[in-house]
């Protein structure tokens, strides 16, 4: 006997939601958690702005379900919401201590002249590197406007097409591209001058970096806990497509169970049943 297997998309459980399915709703909002929140965490780079503007956005996309009209696929629907928050709501902890890009490359060529190509950090040398490129990563995104950082994420994290990223950001396609252009050419000097992920040849390297910092006294951190290690690599992705592409690998979940909290803030529109 064969067995047909029946896939439901987000658009049918959407639709299902609407219909008064709280399930379904639950189905939704859970699939859409993690898109949301690696948006946001590239947007505020801090989990925990990230995870309290994901919780605000899978309320609001809760409660507008039903003005969701299929003209485009679910995701962008709630990337568009997603932004839309995401570009008025208050600057992050991290945005407020940003460096211009010419101060963070300033930093990285420090870093440079007091190392050599062949330095490494002491300890854990992979798990330390890797905390270096997550924070540099950051804070190059940091270095762009929010409008900026919004178009690089979406086409070069996301996958998004200058087409989508246009609808996403509610402006035209010539507009949104002149957004991206200007972030990639605000982060080339740093990333095609100098890394040495996306530019074979360039002189840094985040081991180096890693002991430069240690060399500067700045303290590393230290992961001796794999859980807490795995989930010190999960934060933020790794940077690693070429000429500056940014990457999350393994994709960043939230650390709280956001659904539950979506309920117990609107419990009259979702503490019911089906």
């Amino acid at each position: 006997m064969s067995v047909i297997e029946i896939k439901v998309t987000l658009e049918d459980l959407a639709a299902r939601a609407t219909g008064g399915d709280r399930t379904a709703l639950e189905m939704v909002c859970r699939a859409l958690q993690g898109p949301v929140y690696r948006l946001a965490l590239r947007m505020l780079g801090a989990v925990q702005d990230a995870e309290d503007a994901t919780q605000e956005i899978l309320v609001v996309i809760a409660t507008h379900l039903s003005q969701f009209r299929g003209n485009s696929k679910l995701t962008t629907w709630a990337y568009t919401i997603a932004s839309r928050y995401l570009l008025g709501v208050r600057s992050s902890r991290h945005e407020e201590r940003a460096l211009p890009v010419d101060e963070l490359a300033r930093l990285i060529d420090a870093g440079l002249a007091a190392t050599t190509a062949s330095s490494l950090p002491e300890g854990d040398v992979a798990v330390l590197a890797r905390d270096v490129q997550r924070t540099c990563s950051q804070a190059m995104l940091l270095t762009l406007s929010r409008e900026e950082r919004q178009a690089v994420v979406l086409v070069e994290m996301l996958g998004a097409s200058d087409a989508q990223g246009a609808e996403i950001c509610e402006v035209r396609e010539d507009a949104f591209r002149q957004r991206l252009s200007r972030g990639r050419a605000k982060l080339g000097p740093i990333l095609e001058e100098r890394c040495g992920m996306v530019q074979a040849g360039a002189p840094c390297a985040c081991t180096r970096q890693a002991a430069a910092k240690q060399r500067a006294g700045i303290k590393l951190p230290i992961y001796r806990d794999p859980v807490a290690t795995e989930r010190a690599n999960q934060e933020l992705g790794s940077l690693s497509r070429l000429r500056g592409l940014f990457a999350i690998e393994p994709p960043p979940a939230p650390q709280r169970d956001l659904w539950s909290a979506v309920v117990a803030q609107c419990p009259d529109l979702l503490g019911a049943g089906a």
